[in-house]
């Protein structure tokens, strides 16, 4: 019950001071609505290098000219590397036809070709452990010098450097986060700081009335709670809309671009605006608070 008195105390004050109570919410709610943005960004590129690195693999082009026996030997040296997990064998008349079936469209192209100018090659997957540049380094430099192998193509160039990017994104997101969390609480602390000066008269009353120091503050920490909690719950709100409307107008041409769904509100994401929301609050009125009377 007595829980319950300090809520109804604290509503009743954040009544009386509408207005101020309002701006602060909806700042708040603007604020995690934009830590949110980014927040979701992060964490689908994350999304995005964990599944391309787990589609990396080397293709090795090999010279015309190379005997059955010499491929299959080849083969086995190449499948007893550590970081390798399989290899797949395309003769010069499948890459051509896959070529062909690709271009269905363009057919005209073909036509003019003398003879296959395409190479057979092995296509290299590696184990999940060597998904990286280190193990795409290894594999390409012990490639590379054998002489029946023309060239090699891998994607782990571009791949690290899409990681380097997204390590800086994460890297801004996290001061985003850092500074929205202090203007959140700077914000809730002006907040209760304001509400503590036009109910002065009647704090004083109680204190004389012999109500303890923990019963003059706790209504204030649960006003900056309810402050931030509501402004995470709109920020949120904002978010799922933008979600709802994002998928509705985009969903597959996202889908198709990235080659993976993607979740543009993911629960971790929700869980990690209230609990800013909530805690920015809470520690916003403990600073407001600091200097309140203590006996």
């Amino acid at each position: 019950m007595k829980i319950l008195s300090l809520i109804n105390k604290s509503i009743t004050g954040m009544r009386n001071a509408y207005l101020v109570n309002l701006l602060a919410t909806v700042n708040i709610a603007l604020s995690l609505t934009l830590f949110g943005g980014f927040l979701v960004g992060i964490m689908n590129a994350n999304r995005l290098v964990e599944r391309l690195g787990n589609r990396l693999e080397v293709v090795a082009y090999l010279k015309d000219g190379v005997s059955e026996e010499s491929l299959k030997e080849l083969e086995e040296e190449i499948k007893r590397y550590p970081e390798v997990r399989g290899v797949g064998y395309i003769s010069k008349d499948a890459a051509l036809a896959s070529l062909d079936k690709g271009m269905a469209g363009e057919p005209s192209i073909l036509d003019g070709l003398d003879g296959n100018p395409l190479p057979a090659s092995f296509v290299i997957k590696l184990n999940d452990t060597f998904q990286n540049s280190a193990g795409i380094k290894g594999v390409t430099e012990r490639l590379s010098r054998i002489d029946s192998i023309e060239d090699l193509q891998y994607g782990g160039e571009w791949v690290k450097k899409f990681s380097a990017l997204v390590s800086m994104v994460r890297f801004g997101g996290a001061l985003l986060g850092v500074v929205i969390i202090l203007s959140a609480m700077l914000i809730v602390s002006n907040t209760i700081r304001l509400t503590i000066q036009t109910r002065r008269d009647e704090i004083e009353a109680m204190r004389r009335g012999g109500a303890t120091p923990l019963s003059l503050r706790a209504p204030f920490y649960i006003e900056g709670v309810i402050i931030g909690g509501i402004g995470a719950v709109f920020a949120v709100g904002i978010l799922a809309a933008a979600k709802w409307v994002i998928e509705y107008n985009f969903g597959n041409d996202l889908n198709l671009i990235f080659g993976m769904k993607l979740d543009l509100l993911p629960y971790l994401a929700v869980i990690g605006l209230l609990s800013f929301g909530t805690a920015s609050g809470l520690i916003g009125s403990i600073v407001s608070l600091w200097r309140f009377p203590r006996n």
